[in-house]
């Protein structure tokens, strides 16, 4: 993502280090694919880790201050119970 101009934070090699988190600021919380074997759609949900979540309330904070946009955190939008979850 770096290439892009997108660097990953907490991405020690190709990002930046961060003080507010110890890894690279990656997390899935939701994914949704077919089984290989009975090929029956899954999904997986996964709560967001406080590491995160302290990374978007810090983000929604400079947003506001600087009259961005405001958006609902992650764990806020409604859920899609169209497949089943596991």
């Amino acid at each position: 993502m770096s290439y892009m101009g997108h660097p990953i934070l907490g991405d020690s090699l190709y990002g930046s280090q961060s003080d507010i988190i110890s890894r690279q600021a990656l997390h899935a919380y939701e994914v949704i694919f077919n089984h290989p074997l009975t090929q029956k759609r899954l999904k997986i949900t996964a709560d967001i880790p406080d590491d995160i979540n302290r990374l978007l309330t810090i983000n929604m904070r400079n947003k506001f201050r600087s009259g961005g946009q405001r958006r609902p955190p992650l764990h806020m939008l409604v859920e899609n119970e169209e497949f089943p979850t596991i």
